[in-house]
């Protein structure tokens, strides 16, 4: 045998010379091949992450063999040069967009954008309503119906004039606890110079009112739950010292260092409080501020005391436990749809855990949409640009985070399939979607395809409406004969009853209900809103959630109010752990990426998910070239520290160098 060719050959004379035929034949199939020119296949599809330039013509029948009557639109052309092929892609693009029969050039304006959050300005418009001002006045004038003691708020001005903040200002205990309030007549005393005998303006009293309003929830409503368990801390503490010292009088904690001292010792040792001294110390420094006292926890001597204690009791804060892309995959194919029988609720789901293991988000920052933080559902787009040749960056999915708990917006960028475990990310979104029964509209901006939800509520303010205004709102839907109102009625009366009761954390926030959902083109939910807001309820046509709550019982529907983070905190933790276990054989882990200590067992919550992401950003920055500065800004870290570079950041980004940031996490 000998090496001839492309291979061994016997010594033979026939066989050299057939091998030699054969090496000539292949050389002559590849001079042709090479010699013939690339033909550039432009393919359009209504299908996310299909539409590109290929020159594998065996590519774009894969791409396209769906032939069903259900099959996503799709055409193809053949053509000599890249370029061709791209503008081919383009233009389809933008008759898709346009519509059939549209008009070549003619391009429809949109409506003047208002910047900033539509939430925080819907919050704002309920919160200094003129019904709720109303029911303010009446408690305060002891016309409300409820007694006035020890439960009610004295004015900080002196006049005895007395406020239910709970019930008639319907506003958490924290703000109750912290008793910021100054009735309006008190107010207008130190504004109108002194001996004027003219009577204040309506215009006036209607400004001093509502400044009287904002400042009695001044700062955000954690914050002020925050002052309430303090309050409550301190209460615990000077009963169990003043029994210790024969029912003598004790200062509260607040009024001197000596009394916070001991204060901080009973709390770390004997209430098992100790975690608790970092914070405690922070929200009792905001209240004293806020309260116009001295800030005992700024002197030296307090301060040491309480580094003492925690050094000396050596407690760490537990963190929770990273997830891994191994167990992300999990759940999205196979814990999920185990876990959940309903389409719906197995589809948001899996929304909910990309958003956290992919995009980052807080869980605040996905569930809750119009109340809080969440996702909002025409702030979700599917970005498109088949000239990228980046595939991680061709497909994107994009949410834009209006608000966070740190106060600031951002835009969160993934990839439509991840480059390692290869989650389909944009499939889930879609998903949800379909079976959400969103509208999706499609444009093209900068030749980039963005397609996203068109989905608007009514939203309907329970802010200063007592229990006979609530009876007779649900009275007034009951009328409607609007079919979007009758659709929802069974649930916005259930809602309207248990959010109209709700106290603690954020309850101002949620009490509201959305009563008609539908696109922009239903001009009967401006009609709705218009009717509503005529009978002096405040009603408005906003963004609807993205992430929405079902009904209960076995046959879960959707409802158009936002999925709760509360509701979202068991089942997550729950499929972490079942994603933790399947990753076990034999007794032993098999996920490499698991790091955890023998013995230990694993923390799970949602927090698990957006570790994940952050740990992906980190661990692939060197193939991605992403900076710790970009990943900090994309994940929210030190927004406080960023804010000028996160402000110029993404004012600065086009929609293609958006698209760009899907790299940060893509790697998953």
């Amino acid at each position: 045998m000998e090496a001839r060719g492309l291979g061994l050959v016997h010594v033979a004379g026939a066989c050299r010379e057939a091998c030699d035929r054969t090496t000539a034949d292949l050389a002559g199939r590849s001079e042709m091949a090479a010699s013939r020119p690339i033909v550039y296949y432009g393919l359009y599809s209504d299908a996310l992450g299909i539409s590109a330039v290929y020159t594998d013509l065996d590519e774009v029948v894969a791409a396209t063999d769906d032939d069903g009557a259900g099959a996503p639109y799709s055409i193809c052309s053949s053509f000599a040069s890249y370029e061709e092929a791209l503008k081919f892609v383009r233009v389809t693009t933008v008759a898709r967009a346009a519509g059939a029969g549209a008009t070549a050039g003619v391009i429809a304006l949109a409506p003047p954008v208002i910047k900033g959050s539509g939430v925080k300005r819907a919050h704002l418009v309920e919160k200094l309503s003129d019904q709720r001002l109303a029911m303010i006045d009446r408690c305060i004038a002891g016309q409300c119906g409820i007694e006035h003691d020890e439960g009610s708020t004295c004015c900080l001005g002196g006049c005895g004039r007395r406020l239910h903040i709970t019930t008639c200002a319907q506003m958490g205990s924290g703000y109750a606890a912290l008793g910021n309030f100054k009735c309006v007549s008190c107010r207008l005393a130190e504004m109108v110079v002194s001996g004027s005998v003219a009577e204040p303006s309506e215009e006036i009293e209607r400004v001093v009112k509502r400044t009287m309003v904002l400042e009695l929830n001044q700062g955000k409503e954690t914050t002020a739950a925050g002052f309430a368990d303090y309050t409550r801390l301190e209460e615990r503490y000077a009963m169990g010292m003043g029994r210790i010292l024969d029912g003598a009088d004790l200062h509260l904690p607040r009024h001197n260092a000596e009394c916070f001292k001991n204060f901080l010792t009973w709390m770390a040792i004997d209430a098992g409080r100790a975690r608790s001294i970092e914070s405690v110390m922070r929200m009792a420094g905001t209240m004293m501020a806020k309260l116009g006292l001295p800030d005992v926890t700024k002197i030296g001597s307090v301060k040491a005391h309480a580094k003492d204690l925690l050094e000396g009791i050596c407690m760490e804060h537990e963190t929770a436990t990273t997830a891994t892309p191994a167990m992300l995959k999990w759940c999205i194919e196979t814990g999920i749809d185990e876990r959940f029988k309903g389409a719906f609720v197995s589809k948001r789901e899996k929304v909910q855990f990309l958003c956290e293991g992919v995009g980052g988000c807080r869980i605040g920052e996905v569930c809750g949409g119009g109340e809080s933080h969440g996702v909002l559902a025409n702030n979700l787009a599917f970005l498109e640009d088949p000239s990228v040749a980046d595939p991680m960056a061709r497909s994107v999915v994009e949410l834009k985070i209006e608000h966070s708990k740190t106060g600031f917006s951002r835009t969160l960028n993934l990839a439509a399939v991840t480059g390692t475990s290869e989650i389909r990310v944009a499939d889930a979104f879609m998903d949800y979607c379909k079976e959400a029964g969103f509208k999706m509209v499609t444009t093209v901006q900068a030749g980039v395809r963005v397609t996203r939800p068109d989905f608007w509520v009514v939203r309907v303010s329970l802010l200063g409406l007592d229990e006979t205004g609530l009876i007779k709102l649900l009275r007034v839907l009951e009328k409607e004969k609007m079919p979007e109102v009758q659709q929802q009625l069974a649930t916005t009366k259930s809602e309207a009853r248990r959010r109209h009761i709700a106290t603690g954390s954020e309850s101002q926030q949620k009490k509201y209900i959305n009563v008609a959902a539908g696109d922009s083109t239903n001009r009967k939910l401006n009609d709705l809103a218009g009717r509503l807001t005529a009978l002096g309820y405040v009603a408005q046509l906003v963004d609807g959630p993205l992430l929405m709550s079902t009904t209960g019982g076995l046959r879960q529907t959707p409802k158009i109010m936002p999925y709760s983070t509360s509701s979202a905190s068991a089942p997550t933790k729950e499929l972490l752990t079942n994603a933790w276990l399947a990753g076990f054989v034999d007794g032993l882990s098999q996920d490499d990426d698991l790091d955890l200590p023998p013995g230990q067992k694993p923390k799970w919550s949602t927090h698990s998910l957006r570790r994940l992401a952050d740990t992906v950003a980190r661990r692939y920055r060197s193939e991605t070239g992403v900076t710790e500065d970009q990943i900090d800004i994309y994940f929210g870290w030190n927004e406080k520290i960023l804010l000028k570079a996160m402000q110029v950041h993404y004012a600065s980004l086009s929609i293609k160098e958006r698209m760009m940031l899907a790299k940060i996490t893509g790697m998953l």
